[in-house]
């Protein structure tokens, strides 16, 4: 597992201008830097206050649907369908361009119904899914022990398996983002907190950072769960608050105990390379504390250790929890700030930033090149 040491203590000189300037260096941040540069922008520069990608980026377990599992809005769907599209090309560019694999595997998923009434939700959920093409079967509990036949299912009623289903590791793929860009000669730079944005026309911005004031022709917000307070300093209202979600993992080196990602409710298990296994999360609202909580993680544990019996002995590798940017409808905000044309924002994809960056970075880079998005912005827009 890489560690949130990776990242070289010393980052990028910050220079004194640039062409676009990206404050925040998480996975959408970084998306949308390496989107930029892949059209063949040349003046881009990304600073955050810490190493990349090291929040809500460095923290999820890699899970990328067929389309939008925690809202079924018909926008997410839309920004689902067209990153299934790009997340594949992207992981073939990113490891041709700098040789790192994020291990993208279309491995699928299974998710487990143990009661009537969770059957009636999956029956549901699958069936509209599959009006959009996305392949789904309900299988018995005798069909997933042949499937799956590590899982506990005695007390399974159904599991519906989900082929489209993949998995990413969340830190090789910003790894090597920032390596495509550190190719690119795009400045990543860190610490450089930026402290405050003055558009001074729709011309030019300046943005205190750090260490020295950076003046930019244009600005995007990509700050994830830090977001609300950019909107303040905006004059708008980013509706984002942090959402804390707990993981761990047990030692890797363990035998093939999962072909697939496994779901139940809210949790699940992620089969990761080197036979290494994530388990998560928890839901929690409290604020921007991201310490872990004994009695949660044991659920987790517990929840591991009963739904793969043969989990009994093995030590947990690492307990962690990150934040994650949810805004109070759900979506996020991906648009240019009102009344200020060089001020953009792409923040609050809560749960589906790792999934969505790639069609949020090509949106975003469209309306940069004053082109119309491949999909309908209106119910991401600031104005909201």
């Amino acid at each position: 597992m890489l560690s949130q040491s990776r990242w070289s203590a010393v980052s990028d000189l910050l220079p004194d201008s640039c062409e676009t300037l990206i404050v925040g260096a998480g996975v959408v941040g970084l998306s949308i830097a390496y989107e930029l540069v892949s059209r063949g922008a040349n003046d881009v520069v990304v600073i955050d206050r810490q190493p990349p990608a090291l929040e809500a980026s460095w923290a999820g377990a890699g899970i990328l649907p067929p389309g939008s599992w925690y809202d079924p809005h018909p926008a997410l769907e839309s920004l689902a369908a067209l990153s299934g599209q790009l997340n594949l090309q992207w992981s073939t560019r990113l490891v041709a361009e700098t040789g790192i694999d994020n291990q993208l595997r279309p491995i699928g998923g299974v998710h487990l119904a143990k009661t009537p009434t969770r059957i009636a939700e999956l029956d549901a959920k699958f069936a509209e899914w599959r009006t959009r093409g996305y392949e789904s079967d309900c299988l018995s509990a005798e069909e997933l022990a042949k499937l799956e036949p590590g899982l506990h299912t005695t007390d399974v009623l159904a599991g519906y398996l989900v082929p489209g289903e993949s998995k990413i590791d969340n830190r090789l793929h910003a790894a090597a983002l920032v390596a495509a860009l550190k190719q690119q000669k795009v400045p990543v730079c860190y610490p450089q907190a930026a402290k405050s944005l003055d558009r001074v026309d729709n011309r030019q911005v300046e943005v205190q950072c750090e260490s020295r004031t950076i003046v930019a022709q244009q600005a995007i917000i990509a700050t994830g769960a830090w977001s609300r307070v950019w909107g303040e300093q905006l004059g708008i209202q980013l509706r984002v608050r942090p959402i804390r979600g707990q993981m761990l993992d047990f030692e890797p080196g363990l035998p093939s105990l999962l072909q697939r990602i496994v779901h139940h409710l809210g949790q699940y298990l992620v089969p990761r390379e080197a036979g290494r296994l994530m388990v998560g999360a928890t839901v929690d609202d409290v604020g921007f504390d991201k310490s872990t909580n004994a009695a949660q993680i044991l659920e987790l544990e517990e929840f591991a250790r009963t739904t793969l019996p043969s989990l009994v002995g093995v030590p947990i590798e690492n307990t962690w929890a990150g934040l994650r940017p949810a805004s109070e409808d759900g979506l996020p905000y991906i648009g240019r700030v009102p009344d200020a044309h060089n001020v953009l924002v792409a923040a609050g994809h809560y749960r589906s930033g790792l999934q969505m960056a790639s069609a949020t970075a090509v949106a975003v880079a469209d309306l940069l090149a004053g082109e119309q998005p491949p999909i309908d912005l209106t119910p991401f827009s600031l104005k909201r």
